[in-house]
C-alpha cells in the first residue's frame, strides 16, 4: 500500500486528541534528548577548561619513561633515570620509579637521596622515615649531604638530615684520608664531590666536605663517556631507542655493546641482542649457554613450556658460573620459567650473595608468583638484610 494512503487510514483510526497528544509527546522527548546532550557537552567543557593546557597534552615520552620497568625488567639503573626524568617534569609515577630502583640497588648514595626527596614531595613521611631509618650510619651522611640541596625549604626534612651533614663534615679527615688508589676512597670521593654540586649545596659543612673529597676524588670514567651514556640512557627512557644507539657510537666497544644488547631486547631485536651476546657483551657468557636461552625463550613463546624448561636447564648447565647473568637475560625477555630456573641456580650456587637474593626477591615480587616462591625468597633476602628486605615485603610474606 502506498505510504499516503497508509498514514491516512492510520490517522481516520485515532481521534484527534489522541494524535495531538501523541505529537506532543514525540516534541518532549525530542526536546529532553537535546537538553541532555547539551548539558552533557557543557560538563565536558568545563572540565577540559579546568585542567592547566599542559596537563592536557599527552607527552609520549612521559608515557614512556613511566612505563620503564615494563620495556627495560633487568635494568634498575634505567629506572633511575626515567624516575629522575619524571620527577624533574614534576610527573606522578617518579617515587614508584625511584623505589623500585632503590629497592634493587640501596648502596646508591645519590639515588636513596632522590627517593627521599620524591617521598617529601608526595607528603610520604612515613615511607621516608622507613628509608632513613634502614641506612647504615655513614650512608645515613652521605645521603644528607647529597639530598640538603633536593629537601631545601622543608624545615622538617632539613631538621632531620643537616645534623647528619654536619657530622660527616666533621668525620670527612677519618673517612677520606686513605690513599687516593683506594676504590673506596675514591668512590665515596667521587660520589659525594658530584652529588653535593648537583645539589646546589652552599653550606659551609658542603664547602668543608668538598675540601676534603677533592684530594681522594678521581675520575675513573672519562667525562665524554659520562654523557654519552647519560644521554643514551635518558632517550632510552623517554622510548627513542634508536636515537639513543647513536650515542653509543663514540663510547669504547664494551660499554657501548653492554647497552646495545639492553636496547636490543626492548626493541625485541632478539638477533641483533643474541650475537652481540655471543661476542661478549655481557662477558664471558659461553655461544652455546647464549643460543640455548635464546631458543628457550622462542619455546616459551610458543606455549611448550616442557621444551623451554628443558632447554634453559640445558642453557645453565653449558653457561655454568654465568646463571646470574642468564637470570638477567631472562628477566630482560621476559620468561618468567626461564628466570626462576636461572635465580634458583644462581642463589644455590651462592647463597650469602646480597645483592643476588635481593634481585631473586624483588622479580618475585614484581613477576607475581605464587606465595610459596616469594614467601622462600623474601626469607633468603631478610636473613641476609632484615631492615632493607622490610621495605619491600608484601604483608603475604611477614
Amino acid at each position: 500500500m502506498h505510504p499516503i494512503r497508509l498514514f491516512r487510514r492510520w490517522a481516520s483510526q485515532w481521534p484527534e486528541a489522541r494524535r495531538w497528544a501523541l505529537v506532543l509527546w514525540a516534541v518532549t522527548g525530542v526536546a529532553v534528548i537535546a537538553f541532555g546532550a547539551w548539558l552533557l557537552l557543557r560538563q565536558r567543557a568545563e572540565r577540559h577548561r579546568a585542567v592547566p593546557a599542559a596537563a592536557r597534552t599527552v607527552d609520549p615520552r612521559l608515557n614512556a619513561a613511566r612505563r620503564a620497568r615494563e620495556r627495560f625488567p633487568a635494568e634498575p639503573a634505567l629506572w633511575a633515570v626515567a624516575g629522575r626524568y619524571l620527577a624533574a617534569a614534576h610527573a606522578p609515577g617518579a617515587r614508584e620509579l625511584l623505589r623500585a630502583a632503590a629497592l634493587a640497588d640501596p648502596d646508591d648514595v645519590t639515588l636513596v637521596a632522590d627517593l627521599l626527596a620524591a617521598c617529601w614531595r608526595d607528603d610520604a613521611r612515613a615511607e621516608a622515615r622507613g628509608w632513613w631509618d634502614q641506612l647504615p650510619r655513614a650512608a645515613r651522611q652521605h645521603v644528607a649531604v647529597a639530598a640538603l640541596g633536593r629537601w631545601a625549604g622543608d624545615p622538617a626534612a632539613t631538621e632531620l638530615a643537616e645534623p647528619e651533614a654536619a657530622r660527616l663534615a666533621g668525620a670527612g679527615a677519618v673517612l677520606l684520608e686513605r690513599p687516593a688508589t683506594t676504590p673506596a676512597a675514591e668512590a665515596a670521593g667521587e660520589t659525594l664531590r658530584v652529588a653535593a654540586q648537583q645539589a646546589g649545596i652552599h653550606r659551609d659543612d658542603a664547602r668543608r666536605l668538598l675540601a676534603l673529597t677533592g684530594a681522594a676524588s678521581a675520575e675513573s670514567i672519562p667525562p665524554e663517556n659520562t654523557a654519552a651514556t647519560a644521554a643514551a640512557d635518558l632517550l632510552a627512557v623517554q622510548g627513542d631507542e634508536r636515537a639513543a644507539l647513536t650515542q653509543l657510537d663514540p663510547l669504547a666497544p664494551a660499554l657501548a655493546n653492554s647497552r646495545r644488547v639492553t636496547l636490543a631486547l626492548a626493541r625485541r631485536d632478539l638477533s641483533l641482542a643474541q650475537s652481540l651476546l655471543r661476542s661478549g657483551a655481557w662477558g664471558a657468557l659461553p655461544a652455546d649457554a647464549v643460543d640455548l636461552a635464546f631458543t628457550a625463550h622462542r619455546a616459551t613463546a610458543k606455549n611448550r613450556p616442557a621444551v623451554a624448561e628443558d632447554l634453559w636447564l640445558l642453557a645453565l648447565h653449558a653457561g655454568s658460573g654465568h646463571a646470574a647473568t642468564l637470570a638477567r637475560l631472562a628477566q630482560a625477555l621476559g620468561d618468567a620459567p626461564g628466570t626462576r630456573l636461572a635465580y634458583a641456580a644462581a642463589t644455590a650456587a651462592a647463597p650469602r650473595d646480597a645483592a643476588l637474593a635481593r634481585h631473586y626477591a624483588l622479580w618475585t615480587l614484581a613477576a607475581g608468583e605464587n606465595d610459596a616462591r616469594r614467601n622462600a625468597a623474601f626469607a633468603a633476602w631478610q636473613a641476609l638484610e632484615p631492615e632493607r628486605a622490610a621495605l619491600a615485603r608484601p604483608e603475604g610474606s611477614r
